[in-house]
């Protein structure tokens, strides 16, 4: 297995972070010929930075896999490289944070079935530590965000030996969340996409931040978890306004359009695949999944570069690279490129068994 090693150092891959948002230069109202040079020698140092989580994520998804089966054997993983597009949002919202120093680049993903599992393989992440670096844990749910993110994060440097050691200090993030908080995530990234807003980012129409928020509020008292922040204590006003908005958003028509427009989803079946490339188009209502095999991770990796610079320009269409044990995993553990809404929708009619959204 040939696995990529960074070939930059950390002043030039800031550097590099600098020029994909420059509003003066190609990617932003610039278009000179320097200009589109200085990008394209900036794409390359970026994704060989991306590329480079590769091997560490693979390190630590043997050990998350091994942990959280334990607890629940049929825990869902996931592993990806954060996508070019959500690298260069986060770096023009937080103007003074370097590309090095992103914490989120190579991201690992546990979905337990209840917080409750969630919280014991959080204790045995740190009765067992690692060699790595244990850098912070931001308990989401202890302490939800305000737009309602619930989610448990351990951030580690990574430490290797010997030849591995090319990859020390590269950061790695592992989420830990259940069931019901990965379906809100889900149909808040969903509608985020079909809307062409940036909700996940708490950025977009406010009544329908406001729905999630308390959407998540809802999900939050079935777990028996901490409010959400801005969210009211008293549970009859709460639901009024929830009822409410649920009804001028039409929530459940929307939702169930979303889905109904990705039925036909395009597989290409590739025997033990390891690595999936999606492409998620939403004004032509199309959606593929490539599977690739282990030895053709670099191939996977340009391919994913090529697909997100023949959609970017495509209004909502992204593409995403991740490594899952088979095309159901994938589809269990990112149901948002499916548009598969159906447990958010459940869980708040359960809720809500009288006014069904």
């Amino acid at each position: 297995m040939v696995w990529a090693t960074p070939q930059y150092n950390r002043e030039k891959i800031n550097s590099a972070g600098r020029v994909l948002f420059d509003p003066t230069g190609w990617a932003g109202s610039g278009g000179s010929e320097k200009d589109l040079v200085a990008y394209l020698d900036a794409l390359a140092v970026v994704n060989n930075w991306r590329a480079s989580h590769g091997y560490p994520l693979n390190t630590f998804q043997a050990t998350l896999r091994k942990r959280a089966q334990k607890i629940d054997r049929n825990c869902i993983f996931a592993t990806r490289i954060k996508r070019l597009e959500s690298i260069t949002k986060k770096l023009q919202k937080h103007d003074d944070m370097k590309l090095s120093k992103m914490q989120d680049i190579g991201g690992l993903r546990a979905i337990l079935q209840n917080c409750g599992q969630v919280y014991r393989l959080k204790g045995l992440y740190e009765d067992r530590r690692l060699t790595h670096e244990l850098a912070k844990i931001n308990d989401y749910i202890a302490n939800p965000k305000p737009d309602g993110y619930r989610s448990l994060h351990f951030i580690y440097r990574y430490q290797g030996g010997g030849r591995t050691t090319q990859y020390d200090g590269l950061k790695l993030e592992i989420q830990m969340r259940s069931v019901l908080q990965h379906a809100w995530a889900t149909a808040v990234e969903t509608v985020g996409i079909f809307t062409k807003q940036a909700l996940k980012s708490s950025e977009g129409d406010a009544n329908w931040l406001r729905f999630f928020a308390l959407a998540s509020s809802v999900i939050a008292g079935q777990e028996e978890s901490a409010e959400i922040p801005g969210v009211p204590e008293d549970r009859k006003i709460r639901d009024q306004e929830f009822r409410s908005l649920a009804n001028d958003l039409n929530v459940r028509e929307v939702l169930n359009t979303y889905q109904t427009m990705l039925k036909a989803l395009e597989r290409h079946s590739t025997k033990d695949a390891k690595f999936f490339l999606l492409s998620l188009e939403p004004e032509e209502k199309r959606i593929a999944a490539r599977g690739f095999l282990t030895r053709d991770s670099i191939t996977a990796n340009q391919q994913y570069t090529e697909m997100e610079d023949r959609l970017a320009n495509k209004p909502g269409a992204q593409a995403v690279l991740v490594k899952v044990d088979s095309v159901a995993a994938l589809r269990r553990a990112y149901p948002n490129y499916f548009a598969d809404t159906t447990k958010f929708i459940q869980a708040v009619n359960n809720y809500l068994p009288n006014h069904r959204i």
